[in-house]
């Protein structure tokens, strides 16, 4: 008997030090199971640099979980992308005044951020600074632009989450 219970509490120490993913990705927990969100259906997305996200598309607000090529079992930071709108324009146009139509959607912004506790306090000409009134915590997230293909490109509001 006494047996079973050290193997049980050893069993029980294995499970427990990776968290389940919950995708909230203003907290600061990276220690969460690789494999549980591939396992979600999450797509893997190149970052770049040998870095991957692995993003859960839930509609216009995407969090990710980013892990590096070299130790793919470790989360080193989190994130989401915000679509904003797709576009089509011309090359001369690929800059931050495409974020002239953000006004528009300020409440769908708004309404994808309440679960996390977050609203919206400010606009920039380069950023959008978010306010969590109850952790006393201000953000601020940069806006983002990126070509889908030689006619379209993708507006995004973008937060990076790393504990360095």
């Amino acid at each position: 008997m006494k047996l079973r219970l050290v193997d049980l509490f050893i069993l029980l120490l294995f499970v427990s030090c990776e968290i389940t993913p919950n995708y909230d990705p203003f907290d600061d927990r990276l220690n969460v199971s690789v494999d549980k969100i591939i396992a979600n259906g999450c797509d893997t997305i190149s970052a770049g640099c040998g870095y991957f996200n692995l993003t859960r598309k839930d509609g216009l607000l995407n969090p990710y979980y980013q892990i590096y090529q070299e130790d793919f079992d470790q989360v080193v930071a989190k994130g989401f992308d915000f679509i904003v709108d797709t576009v089509v324009v011309d090359e001369y146009e690929y800059d931050l005044r495409l974020f002239e139509w953000i006004p528009e959607y300020t409440m769908t912004f708004e309404e994808a951020l309440e679960p996390y506790g977050y609203e919206l306090q400010k606009t920039t000409d380069s950023s959008i600074v978010i306010i969590n009134k109850e952790k006393l915590d201000t953000i601020e997230l940069a806006k983002r632009i990126s070509y889908l293909d030689t006619a379209r490109v993708q507006i995004c509001i973008s937060y990076f989450n790393s504990p360095n």
